[in-house]
């Protein structure tokens, strides 16, 4: 085992592993599978980085654990706003961003519940979360909600409602409304956050898996998600030219208020049934879909990208 020591000359306990061997060849000739990557001997000065300043060095590639990297799903100095931001997935990703050192700003449409978000927040972290309820379908009002919270670095849209509606019962004015709060209102939140975020932000819409496989009575919804999916690849072109990013997450059915509220009379049903086919054997969780935005707002090389966190729903035959 070669020398291991700390920069200040004292000794440390253990070695970075070596290079894992080859495998053996296979009787008759031939190897088991391709070599694994081995270093030459003329390259082992190893320098590691540790989060905490201390390096390790040891005969070896020398490897540095950089800023960035030592700081992966951290999101200190950055500040958040979320539109939708007072209840489920929307809320779940305030807690999971400021638990990682965002600062945050949240809007709903609900004065009562969006004060409340904010301020279980306030007490969670110590730290204030400016608010304002508005609709996002009203551009005007966001824009000024965007314009008070800027600069910012990241926009998470979670916050829209489409009503499941029959296709024979669906009217004009369902189907506008419909497409103002999920489409609309989160297009036009991006366009006219673009001039207000900082470089290296993002964008994180959400859609649903109504895009890629049908729900019944739910054709409108569809319809939206599949545009925010092809809106979204173009959207990256335009928005890379700022340096900023976007990317959509489309969940299955996930468990929060607004499945309650849609299907107040029927949740235990639909849920059952629907996990009863799901490879995972159960509905997703606000938690879960929080997880997703938190690598899309910190892995930098994500953009164009619609990811899915919908328990296998796609695998189902």
């Amino acid at each position: 085992m070669g020398e291991v020591r700390l920069e200040n000359g004292k000794r440390a306990i253990g070695s970075p592993k070596r290079p894992p061997m080859p495998l053996p060849p296979r009787s008759g000739g031939g190897h088991r599978g391709p070599a694994p990557f081995s270093l030459p001997h003329t390259a082992q000065i190893a320098t590691l980085k540790l989060a905490t300043g201390v390096h390790l060095r040891n005969r070896g590639l020398e490897l540095r654990w950089l800023d960035e990297e030592a700081r992966m799903f951290q999101l200190d100095g950055a500040k958040v706003v979320i539109i939708g931001g007072s209840a489920g997935m929307g809320l779940a990703t305030a807690r999971v961003a400021m638990e990682h050192g965002a600062a945050m700003a949240i809007a709903a449409r609900n004065p009562s519940r969006l004060d409340a978000a904010a301020k279980d927040l306030e007490m969670r972290f110590g730290r204030t979360v400016p608010r304002r309820a508005l609709h996002v379908e009203d551009r005007v009002a966001v824009r000024a909600f965007l314009e008070a919270e800027a600069p910012f670095d990241h926009l998470v849209l979670p916050g829209s409602t489409v009503n499941p509606t029959l296709y024979d019962d669906l009217t004009d004015g369902d189907a506008r409304a419909s497409f103002d709060s999920k489409f609309w209102g989160p297009f036009w939140a991006a366009f006219d956050a673009r001039d207000l975020m900082r470089r290296g932000g993002s964008v994180v819409f959400f859609s649903g898996v109504a895009a890629e496989r049908p729900v019944r009575g739910y054709v409108i919804g569809a319809c939206i998600n599949g545009a925010l999916h092809a809106g979204v690849r173009s959207l990256a072109l335009e928005l890379g030219k700022l340096g900023l990013r976007c990317n959509v997450i489309s969940p299955s059915l996930v468990d929060t208020p607004l499945l309650d509220a849609l299907h107040a009379l029927e949740k235990e049903k639909i849920t059952a049934a629907l996990a009863a086919r799901l490879p995972v054997g159960r509905i997703g969780r606000a938690e879960e879909c929080a997880m997703a935005a938190m690598l899309l707002m910190c892995n930098h090389f994500m953009t164009g990208q619609v990811i899915g966190v919908d328990g296998g729903h796609l695998s189902i035959p």
